[in-house]
């Protein structure tokens, strides 16, 4: 079975309701607090979060954004997310594959975490041109990948980022790594999609 298959995330939810310990896992709470540290509370009234998993992040994201639309590829996750958000109306979590079902709709942010290793390298290149239409102008996308090593990954943590850079149209403003004695780290890189009215005027 592919690892980046619906079944294969399905049977993997299915077996265990949070498979990565998202909920429970030290370095996936400082991978959290990270990416937190980069969305002040209020400054962004939509987000997106692809790959949701279990909703850890979308909950954290709610309570800074003014609406979360989340999706994940794996009906058992989504269930999972919608019980861990109950109660929160600024979030949507809907099933869906980043590369059939992307909302149509613009954000002011993106998280983009977790989920790169599961595209190849053409995916992702044309997968960083779609995600970039979707955000607004002067919105922000986050993009955040461990940088171990996995046999269900097609990519590395560092190849994700590589190939970003490469075909993000956007401008790239902040890089910054993190890793430790205890685990592998990851990287995390921040984009802006720059507002041609205020590039014009300048």
């Amino acid at each position: 079975m592919s690892t980046t298959s619906r079944e294969f995330f399905e049977r993997m939810y299915r077996t265990t309701q949070d498979p990565w310990s998202f909920a429970s896992n030290d370095y996936e709470q400082y991978r959290y607090q990270t990416i937190l540290g980069f969305v002040p509370p209020r400054r962004f009234s939509t987000a997106f979060e692809p790959g949701c998993s279990v909703g850890e992040l979308t909950v954290r994201l709610a309570a800074r954004c003014g609406h979360v639309t989340a999706i994940d590829i794996a009906e058992a996750a989504v269930e999972t997310a919608r019980q861990r958000c109950a109660g929160l109306d600024n979030v949507d979590v809907h099933q869906g594959s980043l590369l059939d079902d992307l909302p149509d709709t613009q954000f002011d942010l993106v998280v983009f975490s977790e989920i790169g290793y599961y595209f190849t390298k053409s995916q992702l290149a044309g997968l960083a041109s779609s995600i970039a239409e979707r955000v607004a102008d002067g919105g922000r996308l986050l993009a955040v990948h461990w940088t171990g090593v996995s046999a269900d990954h097609l990519l590395g943590g560092n190849d994700v980022h590589r190939i970003l850079r490469e075909h993000l149209p956007m401008q790239h403003n902040h890089q910054e790594s993190h890793s430790s004695v205890e685990h592998d780290g990851f990287v995390l890189d921040v984009y802006t999609k720059l507002d041609p009215a205020v590039d014009d005027a300048t």
